[in-house]
């Protein structure tokens, strides 16, 4: 199951937040709440609407934590020139069912179930 938890991980991983990541899914928590908008876990068998929603709560309420403007970290914004849209993806990556961020439908990195492996994907494929 994917939980909040695990997209703090990657956008954390991806962009340059300024917060830890308990400082970070604090505040996602706490506008969550405020908004009564839950992000509902993930599993295997969640609906591709279910993965939707999540993803519209989860990057309306980081955009507005962020105050509209993040920037990605040093490492990916060599990769990526132009970036248009951001969103999460469940995937399977070496047998393992993960959660992953997309940079305009390339996956850049993804976290598994248990949230201790973030990976970045081949920088071939986060090219733009």
């Amino acid at each position: 199951m994917f939980g909040l938890r695990h997209y703090t991980i990657l956008l954390n991983e991806v962009f340059d937040t300024g917060f830890t990541s308990d400082g970070l899914l604090a505040r996602l928590q706490a506008f969550l709440a405020a908004e009564n908008e839950p992000v509902r876990p993930l599993s295997e068998a969640s609906s591709e609407l279910h993965v939707t929603l999540n993803n519209n709560r989860v990057m309306h309420a980081f955009t507005r934590i962020m105050g509209g403007e993040v920037r990605l970290h040093s490492c990916f914004r060599m990769q990526v020139t132009r970036l248009q849209r951001v969103d999460f993806i469940r995937l399977t990556t070496a047998g393992v069912c993960c959660l992953g961020i997309r940079f305009d439908g390339v996956v850049a990195c993804a976290v598994s179930a248990t949230g201790s492996d973030v990976r970045t994907l081949s920088p071939s494929r986060t090219r733009h």
